[in-house]
């Protein structure tokens, strides 16, 4: 992905925007590693120049509103990448803009409502859209693989759009009790671990 970045960085004649998922602090560092790559400096906004901070022990090249303004990028916007979150679009209104970034930051996706609002106001600005994603999520071999190798007594899927699906691969496949939660109740694991 930082590959891909580099190429985009090179490619852009002015400032280039980028929304990143705040939670993943190597992919934060990693985009601002390849903005020095590209001699450009990374502006972040005050909350995201903290966890960088915080997870990655690496200093913010730039703050915004703190240490640069949205006047002095727009002097130089070629000097520039800019961190940019879904609430405050409208700093972008104005701001000479190559492409922006959308690098699982929110909206996290199409079933976000105002992911279409993303798209609409960039439409809308002559922004275009560009997408540098990896979820990190695992997949269901994963999980299975996972599974089999750690040999639980019980598993209960969870964080997924289908966990009956993903219920029924790892009743069929591991050795595993498989618990698919239900709503309003109540589950003691110790309980269903004695009846076996």
């Amino acid at each position: 992905m930082q590959k891909q970045f580099q190429t985009v960085l090179a490619e852009s004649p002015t400032l280039v925007v980028i929304n990143p998922y705040i939670r993943n602090y190597e992919r934060l560092a990693g985009f601002q590693a390849s903005a020095h790559t590209a001699g450009r400096q990374l502006v972040w906004e005050p909350d995201d120049a903290a966890v960088l901070t915080t997870m990655t022990d690496q200093k913010p090249d730039a703050i915004l509103g703190q240490t640069i303004s949205l006047t002095d990028i727009a002097r130089d916007p070629q000097h520039y990448v800019l961190q940019n979150s879904f609430d405050h679009l409208e700093r972008l209104t104005d701001m000479p803009i190559t492409t922006y970034i959308h690098s699982n930051g929110e909206p996290l996706g199409d079933y976000d409502p105002r992911f279409a609002q993303l798209k609409d106001w960039l439409e809308a600005h002559h922004i275009p859209l560009q997408f540098m994603n990896a979820s990190g999520h695992a997949s269901r071999e994963d999980l299975i693989t996972l599974a089999k190798e750690v040999n639980p007594r019980t598993i209960v899927p969870w964080h997924s759009f289908h966990p009956e699906r993903e219920a029924e691969a790892l009743d069929t496949q591991t050795n595993a009790a498989v618990v698919l939660p239900e709503r309003d109740l109540y589950y003691d694991f110790d309980e269903l671990n004695e009846e076996e």
